[in-house]
């Protein structure tokens, strides 16, 4: 008699759990992935989508000199510049426009590094300076 209530018990324990469980219908799933499709990125360093953008450069100085980091046009114009880029600095994305540039890298201890370098709209160009003072990465 025993066994009987106890095998009635846990059939009813059972069939009360079934009974309780939920399934949720495709419409509430479609309603919470078009919920988070609506989300918008906002981190700063993720560059912008690149149609019709200038191209852009940096520095990243892992020297023990504080460094200027400039770009001309071939023909010696000015475009862009960041000057006092101390020891583990990297100065900001200098844009800057479509063409042959030549960037210039100056430091007081350093003798004048100057790259030429054709650049295109959207192109980014990263340069590093490595523990001796020297440009190591482009």
């Amino acid at each position: 008699m025993k066994t009987n209530l106890t095998q009635k018990i846990i059939a009813g324990a059972i069939m009360c759990t079934l009974f309780n469980c939920s399934l949720e219908s495709e419409e509430s799933n479609i309603e919470s992935f078009s919920a988070t499709e609506d989300l918008e990125v906002t981190d700063s360093t993720i560059p912008p989508p690149c149609p019709g953008f200038d191209p852009q450069a940096r520095l990243t100085n892992n020297g023990t000199s504080v460094f200027s980091f400039e770009v001309y046009t071939v023909q010696g114009e000015f475009l862009a510049g960041e000057y006092g880029i101390g020891p583990g600095e990297t100065s900001e994305w200098l844009p800057f426009e479509e063409g042959e540039v030549l960037f210039s890298l100056e430091s007081d201890n350093i003798t004048d590094i100057k790259i030429s370098q054709d650049m295109e709209a959207c192109e980014m160009f990263d340069m590093e300076i490595d523990s001796d003072n020297q440009l190591v990465g482009m």
